[in-house]
């Protein structure tokens, strides 16, 4: 089975948090892990959908001004971290990931306990780390699995929109496309909100660009910074997509001028060229800018 398969119904155990292969009607689902015995209710994978009433161009210029906002007061980023989960934000590392798998399954309780706002985005927020240190330590079952647990417990639509973002990510990424774009299908394709909206170019440009369609990718992230609002969290992502999408297309000038723009950014500058390698986007671009940094 690949990770990300969206015909396989993956859920994380509500006790140890591994990854299970679970009924799509729901029933009694037993953890070979730990052995506890859990009812899950039917499969919730319905498509985020809200009732849009603005023309594009009128869409574009609300996101635009939301540029100015304070990124830390948008419930949908996760620069803010919930009461109590500051020490929580290096994923990467072990101990925190334990940490933030104990810290989810309490949060789902409080949802099912009481749904309001604030025990989402506690669920969403340690649900959304632990897919990046999954990520980062190559646990594709278990990021799934979080992911699409926090998914089926929640019911605010730009939470279950940005986990869906997660996952069309995480599969591309892993090579998995059919299911990348399977997860995509399902987002909101034009949120009025800037974090949302970013999120989804950015989520989308991954299964793009792993598709082979650059043109369209330099259109869904902008030619140039400023072309298309985007959330400042997502800068350096925009930024990577762009410069790979000039570099497919057979414009290497076009590359490297957006590549020395993104560098002066002294938050992600420094991270360009690891990131790119990460990512093993724009390969010519990131050579010459290795290259130019060691002479």
């Amino acid at each position: 089975m690949e990770s990300f398969d969206i015909r396989v119904r993956v859920l994380s155990c509500e006790r140890c948090g591994a990854p299970l292969q679970a009924p799509e009607a729901g029933g009694s689902l037993g953890c070979s892990y730990c052995g506890t015995t859990m009812m899950v209710e039917a499969r919730r994978l319905e498509p985020v959908r809200p009732n849009h009433v603005l023309e594009e161009d009128a869409r574009i210029a609300k996101l635009r001004l939301q540029l100015d906002g304070d990124l830390a007061q948008n419930p949908y980023s996760t620069v803010a971290p919930p009461p109590g989960c500051g020490a929580l934000t290096h994923a990467g590392l072990e101990d925190v990931q334990v940490q933030l798998a104990r810290r989810f399954r309490e949060a789902v309780a409080l949802v099912r306990a009481e749904p309001t706002f604030e025990h989402q985005r506690l669920a969403w927020w340690c649900a959304t780390q632990l897919n990046q240190g999954y990520g980062l330590t190559g646990k594709h079952l278990e990021r799934r699995a979080v992911l699409e647990r926090a998914i089926e417990e929640l019911s605010d639509p730009g939470f279950r929109h940005m986990l869906y973002v997660n996952l069309a990510g995480a599969a591309a990424r892993a090579g998995e496309l059919a299911a990348a774009r399977a997860w995509i299908e399902r987002c909101d394709p034009r949120p009025e909100d800037l974090m949302l909206d970013s999120g989804y170019r950015v989520g989308l440009a991954s299964v793009l660009v792993r598709e082979g369609d650059v043109a369209m990718t330099l259109d869904l992230v902008g030619a140039r910074v400023g072309d298309i609002p985007e959330a400042r969290q997502f800068r350096l992502m925009f930024a990577m997509y762009r410069i790979h999408a000039f570099e497919k297309l057979g414009r290497d000038q076009d590359a490297m001028t957006a590549a020395m723009a993104i560098s002066t950014d002294e938050e992600v500058g420094p991270v360009l060229v690891q990131a790119l390698e990460a990512n093993e986007l724009a390969p010519r671009t990131t050579a010459t800018l290795r290259a130019s940094s060691s002479s």
